[in-house]
């Protein structure tokens, strides 16, 4: 970890578009209604088709104790950095506008962002390429015009 002196937990980041980079993120952590995101399971469904790359556990934790996981690419040449959230259950496609930690320290969970597998970074495999958010259904549908309660403003 570097330390400025002034900021002694102060987090490394890099900034993915400007780096040529794509990031796969498995969220493995709580949601805000308590339930478990299932980034793995959703992992386990494509991981057949991904090539070994750089991997990061990163500072969050899911639900069976492991960390969660950056999964690193190169952006390919002509592909336009971008940002998918959610195109499976708890997989993001982060390019377009983020910062990711590199191995540092999370304040917040007290664990470490680290490299888990160090490996050269691969190109973004092509069926990633071309991925695009699919649209939730709503558990419920709220009649117009009344009131939007607490944390159901996407249904």
């Amino acid at each position: 970890m570097i330390s400025n002196g002034a900021n002694p937990n102060a987090n490394v980041g890099i900034a993915v578009a400007p780096s040529n980079l794509v990031v796969l993120d498995v969220d493995v952590g709580k949601r805000k209604d308590g339930t478990w995101k299932q980034g793995r399971k959703s992992l386990a469904e494509i991981e057949h088709d991904l090539v070994p790359t750089l991997l990061a556990e990163t500072g969050g934790v899911g639900e069976d104790g492991r960390p969660a996981t950056h999964i690193v690419y190169a952006r390919p040449e002509g592909l336009a950095p971008q940002r998918i959230i959610g195109f499976k259950e708890g997989l993001d496609l982060i390019g377009d506008g983020y910062i990711v930690a590199a191995p540092s320290f999370n304040a917040e969970t007290g664990r470490y962002y680290r490299w888990s597998q160090q490996h050269i970074i691969a190109p973004l495999p092509p069926f990633l390429q071309n991925v695009v958010r699919t649209p939730r259904v709503p558990e419920q549908v709220q009649a117009l015009g009344t009131p939007i309660a607490e944390g159901s403003r996407n249904n």
